[in-house]
Order: C-alpha cells, then sequence, then structure tokens
C-alpha cells in the first residue's frame, strides 16, 4: 500500500503503483501483561485483552477497565528506511462490565501501525547537478484503527462463547518528492471466540478472526517540482513548479483472516503454562504470499501474592519469501519478559518487554552488503487495569 511516484515523459504524466503493504511485523502487539508470557492472548490471566482477542473468557463480575501504550523499535535495519521509533498512545483500552447473564465491553485498539521514513535520493539541480547534499524524503502512514463491543455468555459452567464486533478505519498518509497521497475509508471486523474448562486447571480456547476488505480513494496531489534539462538530461529541482498534480486512484485493502487455537494449565498453585498456534490466511492478501503458522509459548509464576513475572517466546514469520522479496528479512523470534503488580486490591499495573536480538535472520549477512548484518526488533508495551465496583 506505497504509492511510488515517477515522472515517465516530458508531458510530466504520473504513473502510480500501489502495492498492499501490509506485513507482519507492523500489526500492533496488544497485551501489556500477555506480551510478557509470548503474546498468547487467546487464552491467559490477561483478562483485560480477551474482548477483543477472545470475547468467549471475558470474566468480569465488576466494572474494569484497562489502557496501554505501546513502542516498536528496531536498532538495525536492512533496509534504506527506518522504523518511526514512537509510542502509540493508547495502543488499546477497554472497559467491561457484567449484564445480566451476559459479561460485556466496548473498546479500542490500534490493530494496525506503519510507520516509515525514508531518504529516497540526492536532490540535483540544474546548478549543482553532482548534488546539493540534502536528500528527498518520503514518509508512508498507515493505520488501522478498531473500535468494538463485545459480549460473553456461558452456556454451560465449562463451556463458553464470545462474539467481537468492530469498526474499523484506515488512515493513510503518504509524502514523496512534494507531493502526497491520502485515504481514509471504513470496514468492519469481527471475532467469534469459544472457550472449554474440563477442571479448574486447565482452559483450551479457540478463535477465529475476519477482517473485511477495504476499499479506499486515494487522493494524490501536490507541485511537481522535478525538471529535466534539455541539453544535458540531467533531472533536477526547478525554483517553481513544473507542473501541479492532482488525481484519485482507488485502492483496495487486505489483511489476513486468523485462526488462533491455545491453551492455559495451572500447576503448582502459583504458576501458568501459555501455548498457543496462530494460523494466518495470508494468502489472500497476495497470491504469492504464504500462509504462515505462528507459534506462542509462556510461563507465568506468582512471586509474592500481589507479583507476577512471565516469560515467554514466539515468532513473527513474514508471509512473503519470494526470493528477491527483502521483506523476508523482518521475519523474527522473539524471547519475552513480563511484570504484573497489583496495587490496594483495584489497580494492576504491567510492563511487557519483547526482544528478538537472540536471533538474527541467517541469510542476511550473505544478502546485504555493508555494516548491515542483522534486524531486530524490541517492542514495549505498558499497561494499568482498575476495577472500579
Amino acid at each position: 500500500m506505497v504509492i511510488t511516484f515517477k515522472i515517465i515523459d516530458a508531458q510530466d504524466r504520473l504513473r502510480v503503483e500501489s502495492p498492499q503493504l501490509i506485513y507482519q511485523s507492523f500489526f500492533t502487539t496488544l497485551g501489556s501483561e500477555s506480551g510478557g508470557y509470548g503474546t498468547v492472548d487467546v487464552v491467559g490471566t490477561d483478562s483485560l485483552i480477551f474482548p477483543y482477542s477472545n470475547p468467549a473468557l471475558i470474566s468480569t463480575r465488576h466494572l474494569s477497565g484497562a489502557v496501554e501504550i505501546a513502542k516498536n523499535e528496531n536498532s538495525r535495519d536492512p533496509f534504506p528506511f527506518k522504523f518511526d521509533n514512537r509510542w502509540l498512545v493508547p495502543s488499546y483500552g477497554v472497559i467491561q462490565f457484567p449484564f445480566k447473564a451476559w459479561k460485556m465491553a466496548v473498546g479500542y485498539a490500534n490493530h494496525y501501525d506503519l510507520q516509515l521514513k525514508t531518504d529516497l535520493e540526492e536532490i540535483i539541480t540544474i546548478q549543482q547537478p553532482a548534488g546539493t547534499g540534502e536528500f528527498w524524503d518520503a514518509r508512508i502512514n498507515i493505520q488501522l484503527h478498531s473500535f468494538f463491543s463485545a459480549l460473553q455468555y456461558n452456556f454451560h459452567p465449562k463451556f463458553s462463547m464470545g462474539l467481537n464486533f468492530g469498526i474499523n478505519y484506515l488512515r493513510r498518509r503518504d509524502e514523496a518528492f512534494n507531493i502526497t497521497a491520502k485515504a481514509d475509508a471504513w470496514s468492519w471486523q469481527t471475532v467469534l471466540g469459544v472457550a472449554y474448562k474440563p477442571d479448574e486447571n486447565l482452559i483450551l480456547a479457540a478463535s477465529y478472526r475476519y477482517l473485511s476488505d477495504i476499499e479506499y480513494e486515494l487522493e494524490i496531489s501536490g507541485d511537481n517540482l522535478l525538471v529535466t534539462e534539455p541539453d544535458t538530461g540531467i533531472t533536477g529541482v526547478n525554483e517553481m513548479p513544473a507542473s501541479r498534480l492532482q488525481s484519485e486512484v482507488t485502492g483496495e485493502a487486505q489483511f489476513p483472516w486468523e485462526i488462533k487455537v491455545g491453551m492455559s494449565y495451572c500447576f503448582l498453585a502459583k504458576f501458568h503454562l501459555f501455548g498457543m498456534i496462530n494460523f494466518q490466511h495470508w494468502s489472500r492478501v497476495d497470491s504469492e504470499f504464504e500462509d504462515q503458522q505462528q507459534l506462542h509459548v509462556g510461563l507465568q509464576g506468582r512471586l509474592f501474592s500481589t507479583t507476577r513475572l512471565s516469560v515467554g517466546f514466539f515468532t513473527q514469520w513474514e508471509a512473503d519469501q519470494r526470493d528477491l522479496s527483502s521483506w523476508k528479512y523482518l521475519s523474527s523470534k522473539f524471547i519475552t519478559l513480563g511484570l504484573s503488580q497489583k496495587l490496594f486490591q483495584k489497580i494492576k499495573f504491567n510492563i511487557s518487554y519483547l526482544d528478538s536480538r537472540l536471533f538474527t535472520h541467517p541469510d542476511i549477512e550473505r544478502d546485504f552488503d555493508g555494516d548491515v548484518d542483522s534486524f531486530h526488533q524490541i517492542k514495549v508495551i505498558l499497561g494499568v487495569q482498575y476495577t472500579l465496583f
């Protein structure tokens, strides 16, 4: 979903290339407590993530809420662009409450957040054909915001189901060569969840997430400052705009469907073991993408009556594994750590730290020149949960 602008003839016609820029690495990691135990979010002890990830496990008897902020950054990158290392404020927020035999919730989630910046090429002018020392830069901004409601019902003491329905808002802003492209569009998504508790120590759960396709009108505008000197053939920057660009392009954004299957097992009264497999249908996004299975495992232990520590592991495989694709090098394996601290029986603070530095892609050193020989990401999630009454 990035726009590439190219001037292809003397009449300043614009050719627009608009491939989908939907990749696994840019989905926002949600769950300030579940992030510590391998981002297992279909089951676990992080009850306030369930309205979004698996509504079958909404289990509140009180009015309660949560808010989170998150950051995704990288220190080494095999691409010519850089992540925009910023905090998402908020990345997630929810309020849940009981209503007769039902349990309900409303909330917001930053589902997808791509923020990239790159220096394209050095600016040259007719007067300075060797370059001015300054560079054109390009910014790519794609966000998917979800506003959702969820409900849960226990059909049996051991079996429950839940449904999440959300309205999604896609916001896109691109800039390159003094030209901007923007789009705003709406769609919907739903999550169906089930949970089975054969005994007090074991929980089995599954969820299915469907996101509808998003059609949008991309508005392109700006002043074209690039001109070609007819005698030398040098393309440079003109002091006055060579032409004014104004056009619209119809596009479509697609996201993968997901099926998550997981389990939670409590042992020795104070430890929880978690596991989850996330089946992702990426081939609907691009016929050349490969469907992926992401593995998530984690362990949480109660250190004191109010303190829990977590550790975990998960994979983040990219779907674009084509030989000439650079995106496959974003595939990562993460180690996670988490701390959950409860205060005054009503407030709980969570922090999760996710790091892929222990693992690097085996082909990066061979395929990339220069001092960039590895790629890794660091994610931090902070959250506070509060029970009102």
